[in-house]
């Protein structure tokens, strides 16, 4: 079995998180993951770009929301139904 060295390409990946397409991409994946939490508990989106890389932040924005959160785990089960 051959060994195989990989190296990383910094710049490509920094590229990467930071164009358009995954900016779209990552605003398409958390409006799915606030549309499949109840909205009427309390539940916002929040998206942007860092210095290094795009996010997409959904958070219980209400003690309801929080509470409800933590007593049926929706936030975990709504980002498996984001997937792409």
């Amino acid at each position: 079995m051959a060994n195989v060295k990989f190296e990383l390409d910094r710049d490509g990946v920094f590229e990467l998180l930071n164009n358009a397409e995954m900016k779209s991409i990552i605003d398409e994946l958390g409006a799915r993951v606030l549309n499949s939490v109840p909205q009427e508990k309390g539940y916002s989106l929040e998206t942007g770009n860092t210095t290094q890389r795009c996010f997409a932040r959904v958070q219980a924005d209400t003690y309801e929301a929080g509470f409800y959160n933590k007593k049926t785990n929706c936030l975990v089960k709504a980002l498996g139904s984001a997937k792409l």
